[in-house]
C-alpha cells in the first residue's frame, strides 16, 4: 500500500469528500482516518465558509448601543452563544457591557503575572505590599 500523503488528504477534503468517502478511499478504517487526519492537521468537521465574529472592539460597541447579541450572531452566521462565548474569554458577559460595568476592572493583573486577589499581599514578600 503506498503512502497516503497530507496533500492528498488535502485535495480529496477541497474536492468535498466527506469522512466516509475518505474511508472508501483509503481502505483505513474510521479511527484510522481521523487519526491520519489529525496527525496532519486537516480539518474533517464542518464544511462551508468560514464563519467570523466581528472584532471585540466592535461587538463590545453594538452591544453597548443596544444591539442584541442574537443579532450579531445572525449577521456573522454564528449562534448566539457564539458572541457570549467570544465575550467571556475576555472576562467581560454582555450584562456588564449593557450596564457599563466593562469600563472598569476593580480585578486588574498584579504583578508576576497574578491577580492581586489571588493571595494577600503582605509588607516584605516581594510583590508588591506595603513596605
Amino acid at each position: 500500500m503506498e503512502k497516503i500523503t497530507k496533500a492528498f488528504l488535502a485535495d480529496r477534503i477541497a474536492a468535498g469528500a466527506t469522512h466516509k468517502d475518505l474511508v472508501g478511499i483509503t481502505g483505513l478504517g474510521r479511527r484510522q482516518v481521523y487519526d491520519l487526519l489529525a496527525h496532519h492537521g486537516l480539518s474533517y468537521g464542518r464544511r462551508g465558509a468560514a464563519r467570523k465574529l466581528p472584532p471585540l472592539a466592535e461587538i463590545v460597541r453594538r452591544i453597548e448601543a443596544g444591539e442584541h447579541p442574537r443579532d450579531i450572531a445572525a449577521e456573522s452566521g454564528v449562534t448566539t452563544s457564539a458572541v457570549h462565548v467570544a465575550v467571556k474569554k475576555k472576562g467581560l458577559s454582555v450584562a456588564d457591557i449593557r450596564e457599563g460595568r466593562h469600563l472598569k476592572r476593580t480585578r486588574r493583573p498584579g504583578r508576576c503575572g497574578f491577580p492581586d486577589y489571588v493571595f494577600g499581599l503582605r509588607p516584605g514578600h516581594g510583590l508588591g505590599g506595603s513596605k
